[in-house]
């Protein structure tokens, strides 16, 4: 092996349900069984802006659907719907969410439950304001680069103590030194 060259690991993800697919099915997202006019749109929309390197359009509020009853035994659980309240997210009444521009009248999945809630299956409708969803989205982030520089930091201790081992210098390997160099030296990534 010639002195410098740089080895890195590459990894070939492959789709456990097969290579074909369907790029328009990623375009509309009103198909969805939980889409809500006035919010996954204006998500869908961001999703896009970002491909383009654009800048998000600002949301005002995050919606998302929350357990409310157990699907096996149809009982209440209170457990999905404590864990979004302690989260500092509320219950949506379905009058809420349509004064908020949030459509759920236009999904024939969603169904206003007695007591004015928004049900979809055996969930229900959380929101939360868009300043306690940015600071979970900043903590989930940051736990993320955490776990991320922490896995990186076992790699490189890794390939360091095989490049010191017996194994690396008596010929076992076909290679003799490994160099964890993180990101594609060739920018190929």
């Amino acid at each position: 092996m010639a002195e410098g060259r740089k080895i890195y690991m590459e990894v070939h993800e492959r789709n456990p349900f097969g290579e074909d697919f369907n790029e328009e099915l990623l375009k509309t997202p009103e198909k969805s069984s939980n889409f809500i006019k006035g919010y996954s749109d204006v998500r869908h929309e961001n999703e896009l802006r970002g491909k383009r390197g654009e800048d998000p359009i600002p949301l005002k509020h995050r919606l998302q659907f929350v357990k409310a009853k157990n699907h096996m035994s149809g009982a209440d659980s209170g457990t999905g719907i404590q864990q979004a309240l302690d989260r500092h997210y509320r219950i949506a009444s379905w009058d809420e969410a349509i004064k908020l521009g949030y459509a759920v009248d236009q999904n024939e999945n969603f169904t206003k439950t007695p007591d004015g809630r928004v049900q979809w299956g055996d969930c229900i409708l959380t929101i939360a304001e868009a300043e306690v969803a940015a600071t979970h989205w900043k903590a989930h982030r940051d736990e993320i680069e955490k776990q991320s520089d922490e896995v990186t930091a076992k790699m490189e201790d890794a390939v360091e103590r095989f490049n010191r081992s017996d194994v690396a210098g008596k010929g076992k390997m076909r290679a003799s030194h490994f160099e964890f160099v993180g990101d594609d030296p060739e920018g190929d990534n």
